[in-house]
């Protein structure tokens, strides 16, 4: 019997929005960590996207957080793309409303 521990990887990708629906005019927070063991981060992108389609792609460290204010109404949807070294990716979304 082998008695060499299996080393196994641990990944994890959290997106949080502090609201789901809110007014236009208010400010919005975007908060986010990767934690992973035995794997290394090969990158880190965060992605928004509104009614209209695409509106940015952004380069971003392993943790951090975003204020944002929308002025126009509509529905946008953030997406944090994690890719690590070992080729695995892991993708979050958020969907906010922004009401008039």
């Amino acid at each position: 019997m082998d008695s060499t521990p299996l080393r196994r990887s641990f990944r994890q990708v959290k997106l949080v929005a502090s609201a789901e629906r809110m007014p236009a005019g208010h400010s919005l927070s975007l908060e986010w960590k990767v934690v992973s063991s035995a794997v290394e981060v090969a990158s880190v992108q965060l992605a928004s996207a509104g009614e209209t389609g695409l509106e940015m792609i952004e380069s971003i460290p392993d943790q951090g957080t975003r204020q944002m204010i929308f002025v126009r109404p509509g529905s946008y949807t953030f997406t944090l793309t994690v890719t690590f070294q070992d080729g695995v990716k892991r993708c979050k979304q958020v969907h906010v409303r922004v009401e008039s």
